[in-house]
């Protein structure tokens, strides 16, 4: 359970900040730091894609059909067990840990986009004219399933 919160915890930090991670670590935890790093940074390209990719496609609040879809597809890729259709769109990634035992954890994130015009001369800017992801869900999307996978 500690190393999957290390591991979330790390996901959040790189994803969100765009940084290297720099850990004041005990000599024992190098090896096991040091491969987390490496899955981490491997991580990352494939979370920046789909970062941007939900950009690009912003969908409103209630209408999240899209991407909805594409969290569901990679929960399910990634073996979790997934239930769609929380509230229409609303998605749940289960993952069952391997210890018995009651805890669990829940990390959640809002997909919905704004009613407004994007003026950002970027690659992923937004598809759809009056809709963009100007609050950071579709980096909220990615970090969630980063700490999924």
């Amino acid at each position: 359970m500690i190393r999957f919160l290390s591991s979330t915890i790390l996901y959040l930090i790189l994803l969100h900040n765009h940084i290297s991670l720099i850990c004041a670590l005990e000599e024992s935890d190098t090896k096991m730091n040091d491969s987390l790093l490496m899955e981490v940074r491997d991580m990352q390209a494939e979370l920046t894609i789909i970062r941007q990719d939900i950009h690009a496609h912003p969908e409103m609040t209630m209408e999240e059909q899209r991407t909805s879809a594409l969290v569901a597809s990679k929960l399910k890729e990634w073996g979790l067990t997934v239930t769609e259709g929380i509230g229409r769109f609303g998605v749940v990634g289960t993952l069952t840990s391997i210890k018995p035992g009651n805890r669990s954890i829940g990390l959640r994130a809002d997909m919905d986009a704004l009613q407004l015009i994007e003026k950002n001369n970027v690659s992923y800017v937004s598809t759809k004219l009056g809709t963009m992801h100007a609050c950071g869900h579709d980096g909220h999307t990615a970090m969630l399933l980063g700490a999924a996978k």
